[in-house]
């Protein structure tokens, strides 16, 4: 029968691998097995299969000790007598019965933080409920609970309207919240909405023939009243903005999302910011879907959206580390290209674990993708999206590579896992002695070498 082995490394085991060489609890997805699987002979043949290719892997520097502990596993099943497609059916629905249950108390407790979700929450609960559950029953779980799921939040101003601190200062003495209450008074608190131009619930729309209106009122007040002139100053920014398509839209709505901001600094939760919005009379599903976006500036949405920017601007340092907190599969990893050096370069280095500890075998270095050293002998592992960007790199290692893992990037926890064992070793140094290892050959002199003539 038909196998994909590269695509089983890719989906089962580098990911097993990276989470700490644990098999995947689903038989299903641990033995790559379609889940219509029924007749007991296929049943076997794929199973003996896959067992081979563990022992294989067994002998493989980077995949030997998820390979012994999904042997060691293996064996505990067969002792058991639980390799049969009637077993694994059984186990798979239990397992997604206990997956389902977590997900209702996930949602749950999503529930009373938040009234909207966006993508990121529902990858998030996903990944926790762990085994079968998908997107779908996380949606499902959380309309549930009571919260609304949504593709996407609205866009908001990135920065507060430059005359918004101007309202403010003019609103202060009035006793009110929002620049609408001088044009429209107390059928602001009945509600209004924002996100598609700001409309009161009986429909009236705030534009330049209710200001004009407002502006009629207050010119008829008596010069002694004190809110003549502040709410005089706010009609005139009001109208000022109404001339500008889109203006007085961004206006208002700043407006609403900075106190709102200020709310989320200082650590409210969504469902918290939402109840202080509605307070000023804004609808209550704008409300949660404003405070949710709010407080979403680290959505998967808007990250990929941050770390493209940053790429359009040559920014690419500034995309590294933003992407970064990007999962290992996005796609946006090829494009940033982290082990790129200047000059389209990589950086390169060859290490081999002698069960203790890792023994450099190949310096590091920097090299055109198509001149990288050879090490010695074959069954390394390539990993780093160096190997993504560059085919020559690929094609240049072909002869020496076991495996290549393009997802796995360099990590503060995996500098830490690695030094931890060395620490403790007495192989630290005073951290006054502590300086980078610079691998590239120098392209600059500093202005003291510059002034005394020096070339490279």
């Amino acid at each position: 029968m038909g196998w994909d082995r590269e695509g089983y490394r890719r989906d089962v085991l580098d990911p097993a691998r990276r989470s700490g060489n644990v098999p995947p609890p689903d038989l299903y997805v641990r033995y790559g097995l379609p889940g219509d699987i029924s007749d007991p002979g296929r049943f076997a043949e794929h199973i003996a299969a896959v067992l081979r290719y563990w022992r294989e892997l067994a002998n493989n520097r980077t995949y030997a000790p998820l390979a012994q502990a999904l042997i060691t596993a293996h064996g505990a099943l067969e002792r058991n007598g639980r390799l049969t497609p009637r077993r694994f059916a059984e186990g798979r629905a239990h397992a997604r019965q206990e997956s389902m249950e977590r997900l209702r108390r996930l949602a749950d407790t999503e529930a009373g933080a938040a009234t909207h979700a966006g993508p990121a929450t529902v990858t998030r609960l996903r990944d926790a409920a762990g085994g079968t559950v998908s997107n779908a029953d996380v949606a499902a779980a959380l309309r549930a609970a009571g919260v609304r799921v949504v593709r996407e939040f609205p866009h908001l101003p990135p920065a507060p309207h430059p005359k918004q601190a101007d309202l403010a200062r003019y609103l202060k003495p009035l006793g009110r919240s929002l620049s609408a209450e001088v044009v429209f008074g107390t059928a602001v608190a009945d509600g209004f909405r924002l996100l598609r131009g700001f409309r009161l619930a009986d429909g009236r729309a705030l534009d330049a023939g209710a200001i004009s209106a407002a502006q009629g009122r207050v010119g008829a007040l008596p010069y002694t009243d004190p809110a003549k002139a502040p709410s005089e100053n706010v009609l005139a920014i009001l109208r000022t903005a109404a001339r500008e398509p889109g203006d007085l839209d961004t206006l208002l709505l700043s407006e609403v999302v900075e106190p709102l901001r200020q709310l989320a600094r200082a650590g409210f939760l969504q469902r918290g910011i939402a109840s202080q919005a509605a307070e000023l009379g804004l609808d209550e599903d704008e409300a949660g879907l404003i405070a949710a976006a709010v407080l979403a500036p680290d959505t998967l949405e808007s990250l990929r959206q941050q770390v493209t920017n940053e790429l359009a601007r040559g920014r690419l340092r500034s995309a590294q580390r933003l992407g970064a907190g990007l999962p290992a599969a996005d796609p946006l990893h090829e494009r940033l290209a982290a082990l790129d050096a200047r000059m389209h370069e990589v950086y390169f280095a060859a290490y081999e674990h002698d069960g203790a500890r890792w023994l450099p075998r190949l310096a590091p270095g920097v090299a055109a993708p198509g001149e990288v050293p050879l090490p010695e002998g074959e069954g390394w592992s390539g990993v780093g999206n160096g190997f993504a960007a560059y085919p020559a790199l690929r094609e240049r290692l072909a002869a020496a590579l076991a495996s290549c893992d393009t997802g796995t990037l360099p990590s503060a926890i995996a500098i830490g896992a690695l030094a931890l064992p060395r620490l403790a070793a007495g192989d630290g140094i005073p951290a006054r002695d502590a300086a980078p290892l610079y691998v590239r050959h120098r392209v600059a002199l500093t202005s003291a070498e510059r002034a005394l003539g020096a070339r490279l």
